[in-house]
């Protein structure tokens, strides 16, 4: 049976020599290109391969992939070489000199490859489901047996329930996803039960430096919106559940008496899907535990 990843390919590149897709528009996503092929993700995955040998798109880790220019191979700048530019400006033109602390808004919160960070995350996560899903009517469990004979009634979820179930069915859509780009024989399954969520973390925990490492990786989630799901890059999508599931458990960390060890003032503040404090004055990065660590200390002191 002949590959249909080339067709798919020759395609996409149909449209970007007759002008549908221009230089700098990006691609659509995996599930809207495979659904107007009528392939699966895995042979839109090797189409996209394919026009990038060709020279004809690039891949921007976390953001998506672009038509290049044509005949010249360039693609929308990174974010991250955006801010190598701006900072080598300040620097030659004198704006930053030797000793100034960075701008705050120059410290990126996270590479978007950041193990560490991505680590955290996971297993904050699975921390705060498991949290959020153990309390009283989340998940309401049925007292009658079904009409239908032979039958188990099955619990139901309350709208809060919806929120583990959604964040459950993403990760296993990511786990498979994974797998798959890793050639990986691993057989993921079917439940959305707290066991099955919890080993799904720790499968992707083990195999982090790989995942991290997989070009254009992405979580269609609707961590924000049911009826909008977005594209997110993996550490984003760990990030922003983080951010969703602590303000359901009320978990928020907020402001912290902790002393910058950067400027020694006590600004830090706790941005939004960062994982972690930022001075608002020099811009340090603090970890939770760091920061809960030196306000002990100072107690003790």
């Amino acid at each position: 049976m002949m590959a249909k990843f080339p067709q798919v390919a020759d395609a996409i590149a149909a449209d970007i020599d007759a002008g549908v897709l221009k230089p700098g528009d990006r691609l659509p996503s995996e599930l809207e290109l495979g659904a107007r092929h009528k392939v699966g993700r895995t042979t839109v995955r090797a189409a996209i391969d394919l026009l990038r040998e060709r020279g004809l798109v690039q891949t921007v880790h976390a953001k998506g992939t672009y038509v290049t220019a044509v005949g010249k191979a360039s693609a929308p700048v990174p974010p991250s070489r955006r801010l190598v530019e701006d900072l080598r400006d300040a620097i030659t033109s004198g704006r930053l000199r030797p000793g100034d602390p960075l701008p705050p808004e120059q410290q990126p919160l996270h590479c978007g490859r950041c193990a560490a960070t991505m680590r955290r995350a996971l297993l904050v996560v699975d921390e705060l489901t498991a949290s959020w899903a153990a309390r009283p009517g989340v998940v309401r469990a049925q007292t009658r047996w079904s009409r239908v004979k032979g039958t188990r009634p099955h619990g139901s979820l309350s709208g809060e329930g919806d929120v583990v179930h959604t964040l459950t069915g993403e990760l296993l859509r990511l786990r498979r996803d994974v797998g798959e780009r890793l050639e990986l024989a691993d057989l993921v399954p079917g439940s959305r039960s707290g066991v099955v969520r919890s080993r799904s973390v720790s499968w992707l925990v083990d195999k982090l430096d790989a995942v991290l490492g997989l070009d254009g990786l992405a979580v269609v989630s609707s961590v924000e919106d049911e009826d909008r799901p977005v594209e997110l890059g993996v550490v984003d999508w760990a990030l922003a559940w983080e951010s969703r599931l602590r303000r359901l458990v009320d978990d928020e960390p907020g402001a912290t008496l902790a002393r910058c060890p950067g400027c020694g003032l006590r600004r830090l503040e706790w941005p939004p899907r960062a994982g972690y404090y930022v001075c608002e004055n020099c811009g340090h990065h603090v970890s939770e535990q760091e920061a809960m660590d030196r306000v002990t200390e100072e107690a003790g002191a």
